[in-house]
């Protein structure tokens, strides 16, 4: 796998995002087939995984008063990195916007700003 050094996420993104898929798929919203295929597109994705280390957990801990240590972790990334924080959480885009973060809140169509 070549990763791109554009997409950075914290390391347990992966697994939030397998969560996602497999709660879609026994809402009746993707098939089997289709769960399968994200899930592997999950495990191949040219994405560099950050975490945890001391750097990122002291700052994910300056944010708690602002946002959860879940949601931190893309904050924290997004600025030391200087990438956009792509989300569908308006609460969160908010939150990230106010910290000094890029945010680009995003719908399952495409960009809502």
């Amino acid at each position: 796998m070549v990763v791109d050094n554009a997409w950075v996420a914290p390391s347990h993104a992966a697994t939030e995002v397998l969560r996602t898929i497999r709660r879609f798929e026994q809402a009746g919203l993707l098939t089997g087939t289709a769960a399968t295929t994200l899930a592997g597109r999950v495990a191949s994705a040219a994405v560099r995984y950050v975490g945890p280390e001391e750097w990122l957990i002291s700052a994910q801990w300056e944010l708690r008063h602002n946002v959860s240590a879940y949601d931190a972790a893309y904050v924290v990334l997004a600025r030391r990195f200087a990438v956009p924080l792509l989300t569908t959480d308006a609460r969160l885009a908010r939150a990230a916007t106010a910290l000094g973060a890029d945010v680009r809140l995003v719908s399952a169509t495409g960009p809502v700003t």
